[in-house]
C-alpha cells in the first residue's frame, strides 16, 4: 500500500517536469530527502507530502475505500 502511494508521488513529480533536486529546492529540502521517500526509505509527516504536492502544483484530496471487514 505505502508504495503504491509513493508511485503515485512520483507520477505527480514527472507529471510536473521536475528531477528529485529541482523539486527539494522548491520544498526547501534535500534530493536525498526525496530520493529516500521516492525508494520507500523515508517515512515522512503529512506536512511534508503535502509541500512536495504544493511544490508539483497540486493538493492532496484523500479519500477511503473499503479495507478489511470488523469483526
Amino acid at each position: 500500500m505505502r508504495s503504491e502511494i509513493v508511485a503515485e508521488f512520483i507520477k505527480l513529480r514527472k507529471e510536473a517536469g521536475l528531477t528529485q533536486a529541482q523539486l527539494a529546492k522548491i520544498m526547501m529540502s534535500s534530493a536525498s530527502r526525496i530520493s529516500m521517500f521516492e525508494n520507500v526509505k523515508f517515512n515522512p509527516s503529512l506536512d511534508w507530502m503535502v509541500r512536495y504536492a504544493f511544490a508539483c502544483g497540486k493538493k492532496i484530496k484523500i479519500s477511503f475505500a473499503e479495507g478489511r471487514k470488523k469483526k
